[in-house]
């Protein structure tokens, strides 16, 4: 009679090649998300630099989640770059994926990422002063800094040298901009920089 509690020799060798197989999995994750958040880190600093017109700041505040992208209409394209066809493919592609997140990882060192509803609040709730300007004062006193930012998750060209991303800058009651920018690298070692930016609407 057979011992049906008996194992076969070979489980426990199956056990660990599975164990392995799922830390290989998990491993190669951790390390595409990681080498993405450095993409990005890349791309929010080279845009952050262009609406600073400096070097980065200590202190940072981007807004999450994400900006939904606007998808740019065929004059937008005309200006930001005709020429770069796979761009627009991939922009519209990504407008039919799921919604994303930021991670800490894709902004410099001193970034907080404060969600939406929390700058609106400080806003709405702040006192009413003698100037617009006023209402600007708890934010600032808050977070110790003169604006904050909003991006979208940038847009890559599959060579990985050409990138989009949809941005709002916010900088006092009338002071600020959205658009879209532009980036390229000549190779992948390279820094990102702004090649153009196409704005949408100033205060």
């Amino acid at each position: 009679m057979l011992n049906r509690t008996a194992q076969s020799p070979l489980l426990p060798s199956v056990r660990i090649v599975a164990a392995i197989a799922i830390s290989v999995v998990l491993l190669a994750i951790q390390t595409r998300g990681i080498t993405q958040a450095r993409e990005d880190r890349g791309i929010y600093e080279a845009v952050i630099k262009a609406l600073l017109r400096g070097d980065l700041p200590s202190a940072l505040v981007i807004q999450a989640p994400p900006l939904g992208l606007p998808l740019p209409s065929a004059s937008d394209w005309r200006l930001l770059d005709p020429e770069i066809s796979t761009l627009q493919t991939k922009v519209e592609a990504a407008r039919l994926g799921p919604a994303d997140s930021f991670s800490g990882e894709s902004f410099p060192p001193g970034t907080q990422l404060v969600p939406k509803e929390q700058i609106e609040e400080l806003f709405r709730t702040a006192p009413r002063g003698n100037s617009l300007e006023d209402r600007w004062l708890p934010f600032r006193s808050r977070f110790n800094v003169s604006s904050f930012q909003a991006f979208s998750r940038p847009i890559i060209t599959d060579d990985g040298l050409n990138a989009l991303v949809y941005y709002s800058h916010s900088c006092g009651t009338l002071c600020g901009e959205t658009g879209y920018a532009v980036l390229h690298r000549s190779s992948l070692s390279e820094a990102w920089v702004v090649a153009r930016r196409l704005r949408k609407s100033v205060s």
